[in-house]
Parts: C-alpha cells; structure tokens; sequence
C-alpha cells in the first residue's frame, strides 16, 4: 500500500468502514499514521486506530497504547487525550472486577 496516496487510503478506509471490518481498519489507521509525516494528521489516525480496535475486539490496550502513540506525534491533541483518559478508566474498572472475581473465587474455594 502506497501510504502517500491519501485518496486511496481514504477509500480504503471508508470501504473498512462500511463493511464494519474494524480490526482491518485499526491496522490500515495504524501504518498510516506511521507513514504520516503531519503531526497532528498522525495522531488523528492513530485516534482512529484506537477508536477501530475498541470497536473491533475491544482491545483497550492496544488502543490505549494508539491513543499513546497519538500524544507522543501531536503532544497535547485533544481527543486523543480524553480517549486515552476514559480507555485508562476503564482498564482500571476491569482490573478492580478482576481483583473481585479472583477474591470471591478464592474465598468459595476455602
């Protein structure tokens, strides 16, 4: 893939999108924004390849990692910062369920 041709990646991305194909999607966002030498254009496909992995296997550490990525190209962009924030709220949610399921397992077992 040529990522220099915006207008196909562009299509590709839409064709993604229409076919709900979101893992496809998080990796095309995902070396395009590698390619991209704009800063902010960057960090807004690395947002949607975070976006794409949530949305395609619920992959928040893959997507906080992206939505990483997105602040170290443009420090300071916006949305990649509250998605990163809620990605972060959530692990940790699922981190304290986690803790609680393996509690409650352990005291059953006693």
């Amino acid at each position: 893939m040529n990522y220099d041709d915006t207008e196909a990646v562009l299509a590709l991305k839409a064709r993604h999108e229409a076919r709900r194909d979101y893992p496809a999607l998080a990796n095309l966002m995902q070396e395009w924004a590698e390619a991209l030498r704009d800063p902010t254009a960057a960090a807004d496909a690395c947002v949607a390849a975070g976006d794409a992995a949530i949305l395609g296997t619920d992959d928040r550490q893959r997507a906080r990692a992206l939505y990483e990525r997105a602040l170290e190209r443009s420090p300071g962009h916006e949305l990649a910062l509250a998605r990163l924030k809620t990605c972060a709220q959530a692990l940790a949610g699922s981190d304290r369920a986690q803790r609680y399921d393996d509690t409650q397992r352990i005291w059953r077992e006693q």
